[in-house]
């Protein structure tokens, strides 16, 4: 949606469109904190959990949210919108076998396959905090700030990158 909203957009000036980039940029922050904490909510709430910090299973969350989101709408911007089958592909062969514990992981799949798997930061990093009384600025969290800046820049990039040929207006 991030990306929909500012495709075709006109911008009637560099003012207008900057202003619709900061905060079409801010947005996904928000969006993680936003999720981070209604997902951990969720958790105790209808599952029961206890967390031993709330706060630090939220924060790490949010961190991991926002990278994810930042990766996806910075690739999207650059390659377009036929790649979502590319991370739809990841979520749907990832998801179910990187909950596994390692031993249980074929050979080829944990060879090939899950050191592409750029949700497995998330996943490791949970188990980091829930499991090994881990903060929330921890190794995975460190890698996950770097994704985050990372398609922040090349969100940025794109932005810069791509003009229109009617009246040098760039669009998203």
């Amino acid at each position: 949606m991030f990306y929909l909203s500012g495709t075709k957009r006109p911008f009637s000036s560099r003012t207008a469109m900057t202003k619709f980039q900061l905060f079409q940029s801010r947005m996904p922050i928000v969006y993680g904190l936003f999720t981070g904490y209604l997902v951990a909510w969720y958790s105790t709430w209808v599952l029961g959990y206890v967390f031993e910090s709330f706060n630090t299973v939220a924060i790490f969350i949010s961190i991991a949210v926002t990278a994810f989101v930042y990766m996806i709408l910075s690739v999207v911007s650059w390659l377009r919108l036929p790649v979502l089958a590319f991370f739809a592909l990841f979520i749907f062969f990832g998801l179910p076998l990187i909950q596994l514990v390692p031993e249980m992981i074929p050979s080829f799949y944990g060879d090939y396959i899950l050191p592409w798997l750029p949700i497995r930061f998330l996943i490791d990093g949970i188990k980091e905090v829930l499991f090994f009384g881990e903060g929330a600025m921890n190794h995975y969290t460190n890698i996950l700030l770097g994704i985050a800046i990372g398609g922040f820049v090349l969100l940025w990039l794109g932005d810069i990158e791509k003009k229109s040929d009617e009246n040098d207006v760039y669009f998203i």
